[in-house]
């Protein structure tokens, strides 16, 4: 059965990723009646609206905000397929900290393997370091803040963004807010924020080497790229 909506859902997507020369930024059509406005103009990251899903060479990223930097700040649409461990190296000079997200392997792996393979496909400037406060969930400061070009959401964070992340699926998945730090003294250094069923927050164990967990990065990326593809809301 021909779906009407459907067709000129991707008609409209094709007409506003495709490059047109020596016509007008945009054209109206008009179909039964109905008038549809269709952008000619190349798209840059900054036109796409909060919440809306684009693709990046295979990868689908949700927008979550644009800001006055220039920058804007994204997600990844679905976890990874792999289970990754959170791995903080907690034979580090600084103590015990297990769930410090400055020390974690994962930060590590996120920031060279993958943050590459990103700016291999868009370019090394369009990928933007940005900054991450890890306070813990009980408000201390012990790790500070990092620097840095792929992160994972912090609590405050997700919550800030949570209409805008789509479904949940039955998955759990890492946050870089530690529950608490070694100067609590009551053995919180080893436990994480994460992600459960449904979207609720709770706890986890960021030391044991056999705890996988779902990863979802957060980049900042230059608003005015355009070396991506606009995703309809169907797939």
């Amino acid at each position: 059965m021909f779906d009407r909506k459907k067709a000129l859902e991707e008609l409209t997507t094709f007409l506003n990723n495709y490059q047109y020369e020596g016509m007008c930024d945009c054209m109206k059509v008009d179909i039964n009646g109905t008038v549809f406005e269709i952008n000619l103009k190349e798209k840059e990251l900054k036109d796409l609206l909060l919440g809306q899903v684009f693709k990046i060479g295979k990868e689908k990223f949700i927008v979550l905000e644009h800001f006055d930097d220039g920058t804007t700040a994204c997600i990844r649409k679905d976890l990874f397929e792999e289970e990754m461990k959170f791995g903080s190296d907690y034979t580090n000079n600084i103590g015990w900290e297990r769930n410090n997200w400055k020390t974690c392997d994962l930060r590590t792996w996120l920031n060279t393997t993958y943050s590459h393979g990103l700016e291999n496909l868009i370019g090394k400037d369009n990928v933007v370091e940005f900054e991450q406060d890890l306070v813990s969930l009980d408000g201390l400061t012990d790790y500070g803040k990092v620097i840095e070009k792929v992160s994972l959401l912090t609590y405050d964070q997700y919550k800030k963004y949570r209409n805008l992340l789509g479904e949940f699926k039955e998955k759990l998945w890492w946050l870089i807010t530690p529950w608490s730090t070694i100067s609590n003294n009551r053995g919180y250094d080893k436990q994480v924020c994460i992600v459960v069923h449904g979207g609720v927050i709770d706890s986890f164990n960021a030391e044991n080497d056999s705890y996988y967990l779902g990863v979802r990065p957060i980049v900042h990326i230059k608003s005015n790229i355009t070396q991506f593809s606009e995703v309809a809301h169907y797939e």
